[in-house]
């Protein structure tokens, strides 16, 4: 029997994942990935960089060379300029790499500027392609783009053909993109002669496309002039939601080039009733931007509480979150702004909701800065919680100042674990005032010996990373280790349970405790931002129900677990071994209960109070 070849081109294209990062003394700072099948989930790609770094520093792997790794192939080469080393990092399932590939890639690098994951990916892709058919593809594009009669109808097929022209060319020529600015400036000129028509749509979101094409390509002044001139167009076709969305394109250039023209920004976006009339017409994404783009004028300009208004308008939209970015932008504000006013706890929930969307973005390094953030405010908990426990032990309060002690030791080495390295030793003083407390407060007959040998554990595992560099892995699997131990000693919280449909709606809500079920705890924003970061990771697994996620919020892990017509969402403040099987089998019984009623659930709240008393039956015994 015959076995066919598998092109290991397409494999490359289609099940791959690229990272971008930079090498400071013996660690790789990652900024960005893409992974082309998107089936991997943060813990994965967190494995995948640890092990990359692993390959790089040990001499494992060469420069230059794909060799087996986990259950793929690894390539890497490194970029030295000045005083930066910069990496660049391929995982793929292909069974081999060409030379094409690992020349395509050496020549990406080498041409320099400044790219995204993504888009350096689809060039080292382009440049493996046959470079004679490509022009031969942008001389027909230019011969056909020179011919158009104006007086006739718009042709849909040669704006498909553009916008794949602009995607697929590895290079495109200024005189190439000159070519098609003018075919698009030409087209607008002629549809406002011509006047509202079922054509002019067509042109018109085939231009819109073009212009946003333009943004990645680097040449944001020619998409800027073209949704300018889409405005009245969209206009004069009752097309609002082509006007506002173009509106929001030309805001985000601002934002992204022109800071200083906040105040522009915000008369763009804040005119003619638009919130009002139009809001109505674009995508619960384009709200976020939205708000998030005012959000940034308003703070730019000084007007701190518009600022504050719009970014939590911008955490409050619902619907899928396709560009999680945005929504980042302004829980990473919240989180600041929660900080300032000395709520760690909700500063943290912010940041780390901001860290997760970010990653799940493929932003790495903003990922990372958050997550950096949240570090340092949980190291602050820990202190202020030790200081709490004294003044409890000092009142007699044994069982209090117990739980706080371990409570702080907690926050410490989860803020360890979120925190840069840069930003470790400014905080040892902190970590030795928590763990010199921490000798008193557990100091408990009959378990005294334990607790003073987990201190000194925990002090030799802290400043042993502090004074010397250890490999990553090392670091992060001996915090755990310790994480581990202290959760043995603590008791549980009560969880904030939630029912959700998969689409986003919320069935029940609460806070589970002995005595019964009580409203949840978190505040209005702090909640609208818990239900994204849990429709975010619901809409990257919606393709496999079985995949098990935990969103790290600071103090508090989001657990969930999704299925065809509810997911089941545990607010705690840790994961347990039980908590897993106890999610499965919890989903599995109101599956076979309420399918057919939340399938179709309509809002009716009865169903709630049965949901209720299931999950209480179940959950009581974890409650210790």
């Amino acid at each position: 029997m015959e076995i066919e070849e598998v092109n290991p081109i397409e494999v490359i294209e289609r099940d791959s994942i690229l990272f971008l990062g930079e090498i400071f003394g013996s660690r790789i700072y990652w900024a960005q990935y893409f992974d082309t099948k998107q089936d991997l989930n943060e813990n994965e790609i967190r494995n995948l960089m640890l092990e990359a770094q692993s390959q790089v520093f040990h001499g494992r792997q060469e420069e230059g060379s794909a060799r087996k790794f986990r259950d793929g192939k690894l390539l890497y080469f490194l970029d030295k300029e000045d005083n930066k080393t910069r990496i660049y990092c391929l995982f793929t399932r292909a069974e081999r790499v060409p030379k094409s590939v690992k020349t395509a890639f050496k020549l990406v690098i080498d041409r320099g500027g400044v790219y995204s994951a993504r888009r350096f990916f689809i060039e080292v892709l382009q440049l493996i392609d046959d470079p004679e058919l490509r022009q031969q593809e942008e001389n027909a594009a230019i011969r056909d783009i020179s011919q158009i009669d104006f007086d006739n109808s718009i042709d849909a097929n040669l704006i498909g053909k553009i916008l794949r022209l602009i995607k697929k060319s590895h290079q495109v020529t200024p005189n190439l993109l000159d070519q098609i600015h003018l075919w698009a400036y030409e087209t607008l000129q002629q549809l406002e002669i011509q006047g509202v028509g079922h054509d002019n749509d067509i042109a018109l979101d085939g231009i819109y496309k073009v212009a946003q094409t333009y943004n990645s390509q680097e040449v944001f002044h020619l998409g800027l002039e073209l949704f300018k001139r889409i405005l009245p167009l969209a206009l004069n076709n009752e097309r609002f939601d082509l006007y506002l969305t173009a509106q929001i394109e030309i805001a985000a250039i601002y934002y992204r080039h022109f800071p200083e023209f906040g105040h522009l920004v915000i008369n763009l976006l804040t005119n003619e009733n638009v919130r009002k009339e139009m809001f109505t017409e674009i995508s619960p994404t384009d709200k976020q931007k939205y708000f998030t783009l005012l959000g940034e004028s308003y703070l730019y300009t000084g007007d701190f509480n518009n600022a504050k208004e719009n970014f939590i308008s911008a955490t409050k939209v619902s619907g899928d979150i396709l560009d999680p970015s945005w929504n980042a932008v302004a829980h990473s504000f919240l989180g600041r702004d929660a900080e300032s006013e000395f709520q760690l706890s909700d500063a943290v929930q912010h940041y780390l909701t901001a860290a997760s969307l970010s990653f799940s973005a493929g932003d790495i390094g903003t990922s990372t800065e958050n997550k950096d953030r949240a570090g340092k405010c949980l190291i602050l908990q820990a202190e202020w919680e030790t200081k709490a426990a004294m003044i409890a032990r000092m009142d007699s309060n044994r069982d209090k100042s117990s739980y706080l002690g371990w409570h702080s030791l907690k926050l410490l080495i989860e803020g360890f674990l979120h925190l840069n390295t840069p930003s470790r030793s400014k905080i040892l003083p902190i970590v030795s005032e928590v763990l010199e407390y921490s000798r008193y407060l557990l100091d408990i007959p009959g378990y005294k010996r334990r607790n003073f040998a987990f201190i000194r554990k925990a002090e030799k595992t802290i400043f042993g990373f502090m004074n010397k560099q250890q490999d990553l892995s090392l670091e992060i699997n001996s915090l755990n280790r310790l994480l581990n131990e202290i959760n043995k000693n603590i008791p549980i919280a009560p969880p904030t349970i939630l029912v959700i449909t998969p689409d986003g709606r919320l069935i029940l809500s609460g806070t589970f405790r002995r005595t019964g079920w009580s409203p949840t705890d978190l505040q209005d924003v702090i909640f609208s931002g818990v239900l994204s970061a849990i429709m975010a990771v619901i809409s990257e697994v919606s393709h496999d129900t079985s995949v098990l996620r935990t969103i790290d919020a600071g103090d508090t892990k989001i657990i969930l677990e999704p299925s065809e017509t509810v997911v089941l969402v545990f607010l705690m403040d840790r994961e347990i071994r039980e908590i897993r099987p106890l999610l499965r089998s919890l989903t599995k019984e109101i599956e076979e209960r309420f399918s057919d009623q939340l399938k179709f659930w309509d809002g009716n709240q009865m169903i709630s109070e049965e949901l209720k008393n299931i999950i209480s039956k179940r959950v009581v015994h974890l409650i210790r």
